[in-house]
């Protein structure tokens, strides 16, 4: 049998015999996979500036413990090889200007574009939005630490402590810290995975507190109802649109404002969500009788079965509006009536789902509504709206 290749042999110092007029340094090989040879690196950065032997051993044990600690976590210095890579944690301005494409070395930077590149077919736009702008935020923060280059054998747990605490110190809410965290956990697990590192750098973090509810508040039956009359008096395109959040709990981003004409049943009272627009996939909604005879006194499934529900004349169209357009105009209506700004336009969704779960409906019948996928998550969901209802102490709670 022959001699196993050995893939590495960790760094040692070369001392000259202790002679401080000649040059020491730190030696360490490491395998080509490109040729197959044991290639040599030597490290002579430090040595020659410091007077005594002391100083230089000191020296080499630190440069010995940072290159072994790095080749034992999956690091090689052949990464340090320049490639080209799409940049996807730019701005988009940037990008347009500049383009995306940008060279650099294999490190955390390469990895976290590469990471995006790999997940990109895999994920709706809004999820992959959030990917890109959580590892943007954390590249930024690296660059400002002056560790904008380093490589991802080098991230380690006190680094991404640090940068957490860095969230936490500035205000960020509770939900943003939570999804940074677990956002860059996501890169270093796939990196274990393609034995880029040998395990994940991240335990044992800090937890932010929240600070703020800023979520959409629901509105009351009657502040709702004289809201949707001073909006259809104004503008029927966003009276429809706010309607149709409120009877079928559609999500107003995707679901809704990219909702087409053949997506209406009115045979069968449904709205079919389709899968590349759907917040978890394709899915089913039905359709309650008043917002059905709104749609069939509008018309609405006599046009094009192509067309957009809302499009930019106002009318079904080809081209649909942008995603802050109803969100701006619903703003601006509720600002003319002295509405309070927790009022949004998703509060039209939790308003319906409010006043569904208020007139008796059980949990399973407004979990489907929602389409939630547990009745577990839909609890917590309108116990975080209008806290825990107990009819006993509403209507038979003893009186003195």
């Amino acid at each position: 049998m022959g001699r196993r290749k050995v893939k590495f042999v960790l760094p040692k110092l070369n001392d000259c015999g202790g002679d401080l007029k000649l040059k020491w340094y730190v030696e360490y090989s490491y395998r080509d996979e490109n040729n197959d040879k044991l290639e040599r690196f030597r490290v002579y950065e430090g040595f020659s500036i410091l007077p005594t032997t002391n100083e230089r051993y000191t020296h080499a044990e630190a440069i010995i413990t940072e290159i072994s600690t790095k080749i034992l976590t999956g690091w090689n210095p052949f990464d340090i090889d320049k490639v080209t890579i799409n940049n996807h944690i730019q701005y988009n301005i940037q990008s347009r200007v500049y383009g995306n494409r940008e060279e650099t070395e294999k490190n955390l930077f390469y990895y976290m574009n590469t990471y995006l590149e790999e997940r990109r077919p895999t994920l709706s736009r809004k999820t992959m939005q959030d990917y890109t702008s959580k590892l943007r935020m954390f590249h930024q923060w690296l660059q400002s630490e002056g560790k904008g280059e380093i490589y991802a054998q080098e991230i380690t747990n006190d680094i991404i402590s640090d940068y957490i605490f860095s969230l936490i110190n500035k205000g960020r809410e509770k939900h943003t810290v939570k999804d940074s965290r677990q956002r860059i956990s996501q890169v270093l697990n796939w990196l274990v995975k393609k034995q880029i590192l040998i395990k994940n750098p991240i335990f044992d973090l800090p937890e932010a507190r929240q600070h703020l509810d800023h979520s959409a508040q629901p509105m009351t039956k009657a502040e709702a109802s004289y809201l949707l009359n001073y909006i259809k008096k104004k503008d029927k395109q966003l009276y429809l649109f706010c309607s149709m959040l409120f009877y079928c709990a559609i999500r107003p981003g995707t679901e809704l404002r990219l909702l087409k004409v053949k997506d209406i049943n009115l045979f069968n009272n449904s709205i079919s969500i389709r899968i590349e627009n759907g917040k978890k996939g394709e899915g089913v909604v039905n359709i309650p009788p008043k917002l059905a005879q709104t749609l069939e006194k509008m018309r609405i499934t006599s046009c094009n079965r192509e067309f957009y529900v809302f499009g930019k004349d106002g009318k079904p169209g080809v081209d649909c509006w942008g995603k802050n357009h109803f969100r701006l105009l619903f703003n601006k209506y509720r600002d003319e009536i002295g509405y309070p700004k927790e009022y949004k336009l998703y509060s039209w969704k939790c308003t319906g789902g409010i006043l569904f779960a208020m007139s008796g409906a059980p949990l399973a019948a407004i979990r489907d509504h929602f389409r939630h996928k547990s009745t577990a998550y839909t609890d917590i969901y309108l116990s975080k709206k209008i806290g825990k209802q107990n009819d006993y102490v509403k209507h038979k709670f003893p009186e003195l």
